[in-house]
């Protein structure tokens, strides 16, 4: 049996906004951003008979790490912040598990009129 792990909609307030687009994006208070995270297991976690924190993936440790690297810092591109949280995520799950992460900026400075953001999506497959 296999599993899939979800944590969706985990939403941190960072700093984020290219070179290109002036100082006004770049210098206004912090966006929010929105990490969903997928992780898929070739097998269930021992913690399914242990019961056992310890002999799964914490959900809790993943948001600690991922708030840890992206806060504090100005990130000029959305690509390069879904890169750096994919690898620091991808570091902290089984080596045999395989991860999608999607990053969204829930509201876009230069284009009001998208109304649900823009993402990258990276994943291992």
């Amino acid at each position: 049996m296999k599993m899939l792990m979800n944590i969706n909609n985990m939403v941190v307030h960072l700093h984020i906004g290219c070179k290109g687009l002036g100082d006004e994006e770049r210098t206004r208070a912090a966006q929010p951003i929105r990490f969903d995270v997928a992780i898929r297991l070739g097998a269930l976690p021992a913690a399914f008979k242990t019961l056992e924190l310890a002999d799964t993936i914490g959900y809790h440790e993943l948001y600690d790490a991922l708030h840890g690297l992206v806060t504090g810092q100005h990130w000029f591109l959305l690509e390069t912040l879904a890169l750096e949280s994919f690898t620091l995520l991808k570091g902290l799950i089984p080596a045999d598990a395989k991860l999608d992460l999607k990053v969204t900026k829930l509201k876009p400075f230069m284009t009001p009129l998208i109304q649900d953001g823009t993402s990258i999506t990276l994943t291992d497959d």
